[in-house]
């Protein structure tokens, strides 16, 4: 009689253990971490554009040609740019992505034998969410262009934080020798606030535009990105985002949630 009341015991025990983390993962509002996860993306991506420049053309680079309008900081022997953001600067440009603080590119070996070039966010912002870390670059014999980084923190003022390392590859995309994009494909993996953990994978080009970026309008102009987020050990939901590029640089970004609903991430 004492072992079949203790086996109805712990066999109540477990359903209800696993009602429980049933219902976490119902309870999950699929909207919103989708919009937390698509602004990781963006933030990931915004400083590409500014990796691909030599120390020789931001020489002659003017500020109104950066997203952003940074002030550009120029150290000649050490071959070290610094770009400083200031929200108050006056910026023509049509998108509005804001930005403060510094990025510092260490480029002194980007036109050697064997190309490798930093970049380190110091005291920097986007979009209101601060973002530490160093991203690595090197360039191989073909001109495609590998990027690693073990730990960039993405926190919002709200104290949402995203941790993540990335391995990736870059090509430029040229028309007539003239340099008019960037084609990223790769992996992203990180911890999302709620501790699950994640991972971005661009197994098709994503594609940016540079006078699109020069015109501080950021989001990818094509590619797919797939969101894979654990919610146990064993289980996890897959996002499926797809950019739809129209016109003038506007760009939607269509979300498929895990629950088959298709939501428009930046009406």
């Amino acid at each position: 009689m004492k072992k079949g009341t203790l086996y109805v015991f712990f066999s109540l025990t477990f359903l209800i253990a696993c009602k429980e983390d049933e219902e976490r993962v119902i309870s999950t509002d699929l909207p919103t971490e989708a919009s937390q996860l698509f602004i990781v993306s963006n933030a990931w991506s915004e400083i590409l554009f500014f990796t691909q420049l030599s120390f020789d053309q931001y020489s002659n680079a003017e500020s109104s040609e950066l997203p952003g309008c940074p002030q550009i900081i120029l150290d000649k022997t050490a071959k070290r740019v610094t770009l400083i953001f200031d929200s108050a600067t006056s910026c023509t440009q049509s998108g509005t992505s804001k930005r403060s603080g510094n990025l510092i590119l260490d480029l002194a070996l980007f036109d050697s034998a064997n190309p490798v070039w930093f970049l380190k966010y110091e005291n920097y912002s986007f979009e209101d969410a601060s973002i530490t870390g160093i991203r690595t670059f090197t360039k191989n014999s073909s001109g495609v262009i590998n990027e690693t980084f073990e730990t960039l923190t993405h926190k919002t003022k709200n104290e949402l934080t995203h941790q993540f390392g990335g391995h990736l590859t870059h090509t430029l995309n040229l028309v007539n020798g003239v340099t008019v994009g960037l084609n990223s494909k790769g992996a992203i993996n990180g911890r999302n606030p709620a501790g699950r953990n994640f991972i971005f994978d661009f197994k098709e080009k994503r594609e940016l535009s540079f006078s699109c970026f020069q015109n501080n309008q950021l989001v990818p102009v094509a590619g797919k990105e797939t969101w894979q987020i654990s919610r146990s050990e064993t289980s996890q939901v897959i996002y499926n985002l797809t950019y739809e590029s129209k016109e003038n640089c506007k760009v939607e970004a269509y979300v498929i949630l895990p629950d088959g609903r298709r939501l428009l991430l930046n009406p």
